[in-house]
């Protein structure tokens, strides 16, 4: 009718976001006819601002608290004074802060081998001053935990605050991980990608029901600093011959890794998929799990996904790969870091002499949904290098399949961090090598080597051989060649005949990158549902006022407000501090209001 849209002047900002918003209404009748209508219409911002402390007038056992609050609309509120806490290092008693360094990121355990931080340690952190305590190690995780004992009022409906800041290198990925008491893990709280030296703040609020038992809450925050020096990974693929008629080929392979990992100094194994040939047989996958099974016997990380052996020629099913390479099997091991739809696809975080990896596993179907889910694992983790594996991507031409097309204009492009890409599923050995320019100013920035290893249509399912990856730190190169443990040969294809086929090196950084933590102050704020008082209609730009009394004289208190509008708006406060006089204060009779006073 050409009539504008009007809103209500309250419509809930739940439903719609503060701002400009425009509706779309398309009519069309049955003759095909169609007329497309915009209007456009903002909503306002219906939170109550952020209340201003106005005074504090505090005596011995009594306090005047008065805050000033806003409402963006105008409209009346309602303010809550509640009883909060907070504890920081200038009260060793309540912080105790330890440094370490585990082997793994966060900690398996939630104490381990600590040092407590020393009293002047502690007074380096007492303040945001630009004062630091910085810990480093050259082969472990280094962090600090902070140990925050609290009132022993707190309970599970309180909600606790921890705020770090501090300072790290650029590039460098830090966190912060709360004890979740309810899982008994390490949770992630919340992190920052360094961008440059300049200090940085994390923080995250829990519910205290997660994060306080015996009135004990625990935070880390954690980086790494790695050791220097040249390792290798090993690559399996299409081992299904061996499962099928040649076990003793299997056991070779994984036995020839357990007993060489000193001395060519093993980090971790790939296993690109179709580890059995026939799904549906189980004494192939009993032969495959003995064999693997070396590996976890001997403690060497490693990644398995399903080809299309592996998951049903007839019904594409992963039932039968998830009983024996699911992410039950994985999940304590420290490596492990998640799975998808049980371990149909999963990612593995791996550190080695400085060079920090993260293994993105994708098993046979792939469609956009599990794109999806390599992306987010992706840009979870910007600071390490990318080793993408997939069953399919490279075609025995060198180009990429259809759905490795798909994979590299969806997940290698667009990721920084993506190095390699490793595939098999096609019998031969190929690379192609991309260079890409990810800012575009026309120069590339990396280049990402995509590997195609399969050997199964040689003697006996390709005789056991298999990929060696040696990373070579100071070349920045990565040394790649075919070896058999069963027939004790180096390169399945002949190198005069075929030149770089199986043996060559492909360049990519591999400079270790120095990680540190360094706190430079710490604090725990808790949230109480502790009412104090409460004050009704309160008008916009005036002061809520409420006495706090039977106080302890020459003592610190804590306290927040809750603002509330008529439209389900709120707002909740900084946490405030005072502390109490120690003789009895007398004011005039004017300066409390004793008629609305309230105890705690």
């Amino acid at each position: 009718d050409g009539e504008s849209i009007t809103l209500p002047h309250h419509t809930s900002s739940a439903d719609l976001k503060p701002g400009k918003h425009t509706l779309t209404i398309i009519a069309a009748d049955l003759a095909g006819n169609e007329t497309t209508s915009v209007r456009t219409f903002h909503i306002k911002r219906e939170e109550p601002n952020q209340p201003e402390l106005a005074d504090q007038k505090i005596g011995a056992h009594k306090a005047k608290l008065s805050v000033r609050v806003k409402d963006p609309t105008k409209d009346e509120m309602n303010v809550s004074f509640y009883r909060g806490f907070r504890y920081t290092a200038r009260n060793p008693g309540s912080v105790k802060v330890y440094q370490h360094a585990s082997l793994t990121e966060p900690p398996r355990g939630m104490k381990e081998n600590e040092m407590p931080f020393t009293l002047p340690e502690m007074n380096r952190i007492s303040a945001n001053d630009g004062k630091t305590v910085s810990t480093e190690n050259m082969e472990r995780f280094p962090y600090h935990r902070f140990e925050v004992s609290v009132d022993p009022s707190i309970d599970e409906t309180d909600l606790a605050e921890a705020v770090w800041k501090g300072s790290s290198l650029p590039g460098r990925k830090v966190t912060m991980y709360i004890w979740n008491y309810r899982t008994s893990r390490w949770q992630e709280a919340d992190s920052v990608l360094a961008k440059n030296k300049k200090p940085f703040t994390l923080k995250a609020a829990v519910s205290a029901a997660d994060a306080v038992k015996n009135s004990k809450m625990n935070v880390i925050v954690q980086d790494q600093i790695p050791a220097k020096g040249n390792y290798s990974f090993v690559w399996m693929s299409d081992t299904q011959y061996y499962a099928q008629g040649h076990p003793n080929i299997f056991d070779k392979m994984t036995e020839w890794i357990k007993e060489n990992k000193e001395k060519h100094n093993i980090k971790y194994v790939f296993h690109t998929g179709d580890i059995v040939d026939d799904s549906m047989v189980m004494k192939q996958w009993k032969n495959a799990d003995h064999s693997m099974r070396t590996l976890d016997k001997a403690g060497i990380p490693y990644g398995v996904l399903a080809g299309n052996h592996d998951v049903g020629h007839k019904d594409g099913t992963y039932r039968t790969f998830g009983d024996f390479f699911g992410s039950r099997r994985f999940e304590k091991k420290m490596h492990y870091g998640g799975s998808y739809k049980n371990n149909r696809g999963h990612y593995d975080l791996l550190s080695a002499s400085g060079n920090d990896f993260i293994m993105i596993y994708m098993g046979w179907g792939i469609t956009d949904q599990e794109i999806d889910w390599i992306n987010q694992v992706l840009k979870r983790y910007p600071d390490r290098t990318a080793i993408l594996c997939f069953h399919e991507y490279l075609l025995v031409s060198g180009n990429r399949s259809p759905i490795g097309e798909t994979i590299y204009q969806k997940v290698v492009k667009p990721n920084r961090n993506v190095a390699m890409v490793l595939s098999g599923h096609y019998h031969n050995a190929m690379k192609k090598t991309d260079a890409l320019d990810d800012d575009g100013d026309g120069k590339p920035d990396r280049l990402v080597h995509q590997i195609l290893t399969d050997y199964q249509d040689g003697p006996e399912g390709g005789q056991g051989y298999m990929r060696i990856m040696q990373f070579d730190q100071a070349a920045n190169q990565v040394h790649m060649f075919s070896y058999s443990p069963y027939t004790d040969d180096i390169n399945y294809y002949d190198t005069d005949l075929f030149a770089d086929k199986d043996e060559f090196s492909a360049e990519m950084d591999l400079q270790p990158k120095m990680k540190k933590v360094a706190t430079d102050y710490f604090e725990c704020n808790v949230y109480t549902n502790e009412l104090l008082g409460h004050k009704k209609h309160v008008k916009s730009g005036k002061t809520a006022h409420w006495v706090w009394d039977g106080l302890q004289p020459d003592s610190v208190y804590y306290w927040y407000t809750v603002v509330k509008d008529p439209y389900n708006g709120k707002t909740i406060s900084p946490i405030w501090m005072f502390k109490t006089g120690k003789t009895p204060y007398h004011p005039a009779p004017d300066q409390f209001d004793f008629k609305h006073a309230s105890s705690p």
